[in-house]
């Protein structure tokens, strides 16, 4: 038995919408129906980057509408603005150097984490973009 094929449905009705704040708001109802699983699930990202949270989504949903080149160049642009102005280095220190697991996310909530934000993870970076030929 699979915990996620025993989830199966409650998986695709909590993470079927499009924006963190609504997960995360079907994650509360489901878990206030007492289900353990979402409970757990819903504990776990709300420790997470509130901006890696949403960059992670935006990139899942844009994705499944790509081809393989065009999700790699968006994946080389995630990965560059993540080191610049992400919250890589901070996840690093709570979990691996100070391990203290505290991290000190910036912004701190996930309703602080406006489009603006979230759209410098998906920019052209100019002449630093990735290159793909055929």
């Amino acid at each position: 038995e699979s915990i996620l094929l025993e989830n199966d449905q409650i998986i695709k009705d909590a993470f079927s919408f499009d924006t963190v704040e609504e997960i995360f708001n079907k994650c509360e109802l489901i878990s206030s129906s007492g289900n353990e699983f979402i409970t757990s699930q819903l504990d776990e990202l709300k420790h997470k980057s509130p901006t890696s949270l949403k960059i992670s989504l935006r990139q899942i949903r844009s994705a499944s509408k790509m081809n393989l080149k065009d999700e790699l160049i968006m994946e080389y642009r995630m990965v560059q603005k993540c080191v610049e102005i992400g919250d890589f280095f901070e996840g690093v220190r709570a979990m691996l150097v100070d391990k203290d697991r505290k991290p000190n996310w910036k912004p701190k909530n996930i309703q602080d984490v406006d489009e603006t934000r979230v759209n410098l993870f998906f920019e052209d970076l100019g002449d630093l973009d990735l290159i793909l030929t055929n």
